[in-house]
């Protein structure tokens, strides 16, 4: 492990020009990976290095986000882990913006596509026609949401219940599923499925198709658990 790092610190001076002491000092407690999820903890860096060390980062991220695409026909997503390791391999490094995906299965729990939508550094507008219409053109036997949160950390919050609630609304009706939400905060994620904060299966109102802000307000959710069988089968 020590060898790899070394590694990389060689790799992030060569790219960026930060200093290999600093990055040193900083990997005694820490992973040297993190200064891809939060820049900031190497302090007040100089411009350039600043520059070269975003440039790396949306790199990596842009390299993350179309390896994703470009296996999208053979990723098979049949559990909440799978789910949660998906998108944080996609959401994991996006720390300036939120976003909001859905994830598109065909009948044998495939992703056929997905569907972004990008916000600000704490909300995003959300547009479940777009979603909708999505997934009825290619006849979507499930959809799966997920979100990222820029501050770092993976709790719902009472608007992620609210708006997961949204689409179990307007897909359940139609026969199409609605696996899980997966929020991901820098390395760590969450299932709303596996916590059981709400009931996947069932709706609690009319399908409402307006527009809605996915944002960040830091009011956690307190969820009251209730008994189901999780079925991942369409």
């Amino acid at each position: 492990m020590e060898a790899l790092q070394n590694e990389l610190i060689k790799a992030f001076n060569a790219l960026t020009g930060i200093s290999t002491k600093l990055m040193t000092d900083y990997s005694q407690d820490h992973n040297i990976i993190d200064i891809l999820h939060h820049p900031d903890v190497l302090g007040n860096l100089p411009d350039k290095q600043s520059t070269k060390l975003a440039a790396l980062i949306k790199l990596v991220s842009g390299y993350q986000h179309l390896s994703e695409f470009s296996r999208l026909n053979i990723i098979t997503i049949n559990s909440t882990g799978k789910a949660a390791d998906f998108f944080a391999g996609i959401l994991s490094l996006k720390h300036s913006h939120e976003y909001f995906m859905v994830a598109f299965l065909d009948k044998r729990n495939q992703v056929v596509d997905l569907l972004s939508f990008k916000g600000t550094l704490d909300s995003c507008p959300v547009y479940p026609r777009d979603v909708l219409k999505m997934a009825l053109s290619l006849d979507t036997g499930a959809v799966i949401l997920a979100h990222n949160h820029p501050t770092g950390h993976s709790n719902p919050s009472q608007i992620d219940v609210v708006s997961t609630q949204k689409f179990v609304n307007i897909f359940v009706p139609l026969d199409i599923q609605v696996l899980d939400h997966i929020i991901v905060g820098g390395s760590s994620t969450y299932s709303m499925a596996e916590h059981m904060d709400l009931d996947f299966r069932c709706t609690t109102g009319d399908a409402n198709y307006n527009v809605f802000d996915l944002s960040e307000d830091h009011a956690i959710y307190k969820s009251s658990k209730f008994e189901y069988e999780e079925e991942w089968e369409i």
